[in-house]
């Protein structure tokens, strides 16, 4: 029997349960050991055959609780560098702009589609935004992510109305469509 951790009190759940939960947020925030395509596991074969994990590990103890401090200290500081790199590589929107810290470079707040203008740069998608950045510095950036997790853009485009006025979007209760 595995246990879910929450505010130090113990429930019991599932070990399939409870080792999927904590695999899936470990690799969401980096946290797993690489998996090499030609090193073969336990976890490598189909069902029947069950899945390792490594219970009581340090990065195991880390999610084991979703509500302790110091999981919400790693959750939060993955995000925010993570953010922070794709703003000052890539210029990846959406975003809510804010200080590059390695270029120590100020992107504001993406409100309007004036400022969606000079934010984003003419390089190509999925491109670089400044192709006079060495590429040493570009790779060094992005060693720097971990994981897939940024913090979410509250306030991007947030001043641009992106629905033509009189177009009503309620929800119609007996089929669950919007009004048109």
């Amino acid at each position: 029997m595995s246990f879910l951790v929450i505010s130090n009190k113990k429930w019991p759940v599932s070990p399939f349960a409870s080792s999927l939960r904590r695999r899936l947020i470990r690799e969401h925030l980096g946290l797993l050991p690489p998996d090499y395509v030609d090193h073969v596991t336990q976890n490598s074969h189909p069902l029947p055959a069950t899945n390792q994990y490594d219970w009581g590990s340090k990065e195991d103890l880390l999610v084991q609780d979703p509500l302790s401090p110091d999981f919400w200290r790693v959750l939060n500081g993955t995000a925010k560098t993570n953010t922070e790199v794709f703003r000052d590589v890539f210029h990846a929107v959406p975003d809510d702009g804010g200080i590059s810290a390695k270029r120590f470079m100020l992107t504001n707040l993406v409100r309007t589609t004036e400022e969606y203008d000079n934010f984003v740069t003419k390089t190509e998608v999925d491109h670089v935004a400044d192709y006079s950045m060495p590429l040493s510095y570009i790779v060094n950036r992005l060693s720097e992510v971990r994981g897939h997790v940024v913090e979410m853009p509250l306030h991007y485009m947030e001043n641009v109305q992106l629905i033509a006025p009189g177009i009503n979007l309620e929800i119609n209760a007996v089929t669950g469509r919007p009004f048109i």
